[in-house]
């Protein structure tokens, strides 16, 4: 009997809590290890995650050109044209060719040249007129010119003289034509920009018809030209070819430029 209760005493001690507790020790103490190891592998799996993850190196900002404009090259001042007539020599004839319209800068030049020459002693002059015409004044103040000059001035028309080179033209004291060239009368005409009122365009009418009046005194004095004819000018465009031009007596002669040879005649070109 004695020997079979201290049996069951000693089972019943083993299985109180203290001894339960004291034998699951181990186990807890290993448990509680593992969820320290889970814990921390969570903690530290985005760390580790991370640092195997390769390093993708920042996209470089790009940089600005450098300003490669040119600086813009300093203007070089105009050099104004050689003088075309050169050293003057009085001993030739001289031909200046007038293949351009008569404006203010051409009219300059002709008038310093023939100026030049003038002042230099030469004693021929002729000038070839090729134009379909210009401006009006700048031709009456050349016809004023060639005529006060103390040398005799020719003229000689090519390929075709029209409106205000007509006045050019008759500048000249003798006077020859090509066969196949032209001549060109018209009404004097003006522009006139902006706004006018009645009294101003009456103003612009009278000076149109003084310039006409001008012009026809012109023909009186260097033509042949009747007066039917000139009014004619002021109404209409009239056209002459050579033969009629040496009828009313515009041109004097007819037949080619004769420039003699020899060194003895220089060309000069109104440009």
């Amino acid at each position: 009997m004695s020997d079979h209760r201290d049996a069951g005493q000693a089972r019943s001690e083993k299985m109180r809590p203290e001894a339960v507790q004291a034998k699951g020790a181990p186990a807890l103490r290993l448990i509680g290890r593992r969820r320290a190891l889970a814990l921390l592998g969570g903690v530290m799996a985005p760390a580790l995650a991370s640092a195997q993850e390769p390093t993708v190196a920042p996209t470089p900002t790009p940089s600005l050109p450098p300003n490669t404009l040119v600086p813009r090259p300093t203007p070089t001042p105009a050099i104004p044209p050689a003088n075309a007539l050169g050293p003057i020599d009085k001993g030739k004839a001289y031909f200046l060719f007038f293949q351009q319209n008569i404006d203010l800068l051409s009219a300059k030049t002709l008038r310093g040249y023939l100026v030049a020459l003038a002042e230099g002693g030469v004693k021929e002059i002729t000038i070839v007129i090729s134009s379909v015409g210009g401006l009006l004044m700048p031709a009456l103040q050349l016809y004023s010119l060639i005529l006060s000059l103390p040398i005799k001035v020719r003229t000689h028309a090519q390929v075709f003289v029209g409106s205000a080179a007509n006045i050019l033209y008759l500048a000249g004291a003798e006077r020859s034509t090509d066969a196949s060239a032209k001549f060109l009368f018209h009404p004097s005409q003006s522009p006139i920009f902006g706004v006018f009122n009645s009294p101003q365009f009456e103003d612009q009418l009278r000076l149109l018809t003084e310039s006409d009046e001008v012009l026809a005194q012109i023909y009186r004095d260097r033509t042949k030209l009747p007066d039917a004819e000139i009014k004619r000018f002021q109404h209409e465009t009239v056209v002459y070819g050579a033969a009629a031009a040496m009828e009313f007596g515009i041109a004097q002669r007819l037949g080619e430029l004769n420039i003699p040879g020899e060194g003895t005649a220089k060309l000069v070109f109104v440009e």
